[in-house]
């Protein structure tokens, strides 16, 4: 029951950003007819500063050789992420339950996640473009994402507890362990 409620907000995202390819050096034959997928963090419209993590999905039926992030156009001098920089081929069971034919395909894990410092950039409305290349080479643009750089803002903390779990009980004499 818990993971059909992530699997609406998946398909309603994914019903939007269908991609297509868009780039001159990356072939078109023998590649899949299209790539369903979104960037999902930093939200449309957002407002961010700091290091901006930016993360969503792709699915293609092959296994994704590479993501890269672009701010503010979709050509080479734009691109920000080096090389092998995006974390890639990360597990996403809501998106596999939304589209089971996916499942058991080298494209199975389709997420991913980068970031990229907003301090580089000016104050104002940027673009972000996510160019993803599978292991055929084929590569597709998602949809783009508007943003908003305010590098007067201090970025909020970020990180997460670990030890002790959450909803656990604990029964610590003495020292209690906690970590993070």
């Amino acid at each position: 029951m818990k993971l059909n409620a992530l699997v609406l907000p998946v398909t309603a995202a994914v019903l939007l950003t269908i991609g297509a390819p868009a780039f001159a050096d990356c072939p078109t034959e023998g590649c899949p007819a299209q790539t369903v997928g979104t960037i999902e963090a930093p939200v449309e419209g957002a407002v961010v500063s700091g290091y901006v993590r930016v993360s969503g999905f792709a699915l293609n039926g092959n296994l994704v050789s590479n993501v890269d992030l672009y701010v503010d156009g979709m050509d080479e001098t734009n691109r920000v992420t080096p090389a092998g920089g995006a974390n890639i081929n990360l597990p996403r069971p809501d998106v596999t339950q939304a589209f089971p034919q996916y499942a058991g395909t080298p494209g199975a894990s389709p997420g991913f996640q980068m970031s990229f410092r907003a301090a580089n950039y000016s104050n104002g409305t940027h673009k972000l473009y996510v160019r993803v290349t599978d292991v055929t080479g084929c590569c597709y643009f998602l949809a783009a994402r508007t943003i908003k750089i305010d590098n007067s803002k201090n970025q909020p903390p970020f990180g997460t507890l670990d030890v002790p779990l959450p909803d656990s009980s604990v029964h610590a004499n003495g020292v209690l362990a906690v970590a993070g």
